[in-house]
C-alpha cells in the first residue's frame, strides 16, 4: 500500500481505522469558504444536495478551483504528495428525505487503497444533523467496484447500524476517509442546514479513473481513465439512467477506455459482524454453508 501521510502516526491510525481527524482550519478560512459556498452553489433543493448536481460545468469547474487551492495552501502539508481530483460542495437540509445509507465511496484511482475523501465541514456537525457514521476497519473487507451505474449502497439490516460510529466535528476539522470505508449519515434533524466542503485526493502520479456500469449487463464494465473536467459536466441527478452508450450524460467518447467483465460483490450483514462480532459471524457461515452443502430432497 503506497504510503498517503507524511507523519507516520496519522498513517497508522488511518490503516487501522480507515479514517482520520487532523487539525482544523481556522475560522477566518472556513468563514471564506463558507461565504463561497452561499455565492455560488444552488440553494433551492430539499434533503441532499452535491454541488456535481450543479447545471452548469463553468460553475462546477469555479467549485473545484477554489476548493483545489485550499487544499493546496493549507492541507496538502499533511500528505505525501497527492493532488485534489474532484472538489465539491455536500449538503443536507432539514427534512425526512436526507439520509444517506451505508455505502462506499468513488475509487478516484489505479491504486485503489490509495485514494480518499477530505469531508471538511463548514459547521459543527453531530449525528442529528446530518454527521457522519463509520463502520470502522470496514476499508479491511473485500474490495468492491463503485462508479456510475454501479451498485455503491449494501444491503445492511438496520440492526447492525448500532456498529456506526457517529463523529462529532467542529467546523472547520479535517476528517480524511479511505473511499473504502463504510459509512453513512442520518436524516438531518437539527433544523438547520448542514453544509461540507468535499475533496477527493489521490497520489500525483496516480491515474485518475471512473467506473461506469452497463445497465443491460449487470457484469460489465467500462473503466475510464479521466480528468478534473470530466466531472465538471457529470450530473449526480442523472447517474441512474446512464449507460456507457449516453455520451450526454458521461462523456466517454474521448477518454481512454478499457471493457472487462466482473462478478458484482456486494457487502451484507455478516461481513458488518465478521468486524465485530467475528465469533457470531463465522457460527453463521457454518450453518449456511452446511445448508448449501445438503442435498435436496427428493
Amino acid at each position: 500500500m503506497r504510503r498517503i501521510f507524511k507523519d507516520w502516526k496519522h498513517e497508522q491510525l488511518f490503516r487501522r481505522d480507515g479514517y482520520i481527524v487532523l487539525n482544523a482550519l481556522d475560522a477566518a478560512t472556513v468563514k471564506r469558504m463558507e461565504e463561497f459556498y452561499l455565492a455560488n452553489s444552488d440553494q433551492d433543493f430539499t434533503g441532499f444536495h452535491n454541488s456535481l448536481n450543479v447545471h452548469s460545468p463553468e460553475q462546477k469547474a469555479k467549485i473545484h478551483k477554489f476548493l483545489a487551492r485550499i487544499f493546496d495552501e493549507y492541507l496538502s502539508k499533511y500528505f505525501d504528495n497527492y493532488k485534489a481530483l474532484i472538489a465539491t460542495f455536500s449538503v443536507k437540509n432539514p427534512g425526512p428525505d436526507s439520509v444517506i445509507k451505508p455505502h462506499r465511496d468513488w475509487q478516484l484511482c489505479d491504486q485503489e487503497s490509495s485514494s480518499a475523501q477530505l469531508w471538511v465541514p463548514l459547521c459543527d456537525t453531530n449525528a442529528e444533523n446530518g454527521g457522519l457514521g463509520f463502520f470502522k476497519g470496514s476499508h479491511k473487507l473485500k474490495s468492491t467496484l463503485h462508479g456510475t451505474n454501479l451498485r455503491s449502497i449494501f444491503p445492511i439490516s438496520d440492526e447492525y447500524y448500532k456498529y456506526l460510529t457517529f463523529l462529532h466535528m467542529k467546523a472547520g476539522e479535517i476528517l480524511v476517509i479511505s473511499t473504502r470505508t463504510i459509512h453513512a449519515s442520518r436524516n438531518n434533524t437539527s433544523g438547520a442546514q448542514r453544509s461540507v466542503a468535499s475533496m477527493g485526493i489521490i497520489p500525483a502520479e496516480a491515474k485518475p479513473i471512473h467506473y461506469v456500469g452497463d445497465r443491460l449487463n449487470a457484469s460489465r464494465v467500462v473503466e475510464l481513465e479521466v480528468d478534473e473536467e470530466f466531472f465538471h459536466h457529470y450530473y449526480v441527478s442523472k447517474s441512474a439512467i446512464v449507460s456507457p452508450s449516453d455520451n450526454h450524460i458521461v462523456n466517454t467518447g474521448t477518454y481512454r477506455r478499457r471493457e472487462f467483465e466482473c462478478t458484482p460483490v456486494t457487502i451484507d450483514d455478516q461481513d458488518i459482524l465478521s468486524l465485530y462480532e467475528p465469533g457470531i459471524a463465522s457460527a453463521f457461515r457454518q450453518i449456511k454453508d452446511r445448508l448449501l452443502a445438503k442435498p435436496a430432497s427428493k
